[in-house]
């Protein structure tokens, strides 16, 4: 059984089958092949490795049974890499997008992979525009991003600002459009200086950035100041 979290794990596709006809047990709780010591609640079914690793192929394999999966826990804490396709695969089968404890919820997951990818050491615009879409079908489901730490605010901030000016304008105008997060957070997010420099900019899609912020550089500081 614990082979099979590990196929999963390494990303051997091919052997999931195979494993899976021999009468493996995906929804077993198992420690990874590397740990000889773990405590309960660090076993991992191969199910749950699929689903956090994003492997919308496997999860089809493995097959969602309503009567023993969770589909609403399996969105929530466990989908940590960016897949549209597995993000719509699993509401379809009913999970509650809206239904999470904390701001441990797949939009937190969304946001935080769209920070990594665009970090430099890590930079991956395949997997930013993956995360992009993923924020965008779980707003359309409903989900707003609103957190309540201000540390996780600055991480976004961070992220943003290390883009070029272009990128950083053209996704978050994605993320407002798609109503990803509310009026508020964004005013409070683009209240640094740094910020402010994104909103001074030319290039298209900025104007409509500066209206969601409440600023415009045509007004005075006095009046920037009151809102």
């Amino acid at each position: 059984m614990c082979l099979l979290r590990w196929i999963v794990a390494v990303d051997r596709d091919g052997w999931v089958s195979l494993l899976l006809w021999a009468g493996a047990d995906p929804r077993l709780p198992v420690p990874r092949m590397d740990d000889s010591d773990v405590d309960e609640e660090d076993l991992e079914t191969a199910l749950v490795a699929a689903v956090r690793r994003g492997q919308l192929d496997v999860v089809k394999k493995i097959g969602i049974d309503p009567t023993r999966d969770d589909v609403t826990a399996l969105i929530n804490e466990y989908c940590f890499w960016p897949n549209p396709e597995l993000v719509e695969f699993l509401i379809k089968l009913g999970a509650d997008v809206r239904k999470a404890a904390g701001e441990d919820n797949a939009m937190r997951w969304a946001f935080s992979s769209f920070e990594w990818s665009l970090d430099s050491l890590f930079r991956d615009y395949t997997r930013t525009e993956a995360a992009l879409r993923c924020i965008e079908i779980l707003a359309a489901n409903g989900v707003r991003r609103h957190p309540n730490d201000p540390y996780r605010i600055s991480c976004f901030r961070r992220a943003i600002a290390k883009a070029p000016a272009y990128d950083a304008i053209s996704h978050l105008e994605r993320i407002i459009k798609a109503s990803a997060i509310e009026q508020p957070f964004f005013k409070d997010l683009m209240c640094t200086p740094r910020m402010k420099e994104i909103l001074k900019q030319t290039y298209p899609g900025v104007i409509k950035l500066r209206e969601y912020a409440g600023y415009s550089g045509s007004r005075s500081r006095k009046n920037r100041m009151r809102n």
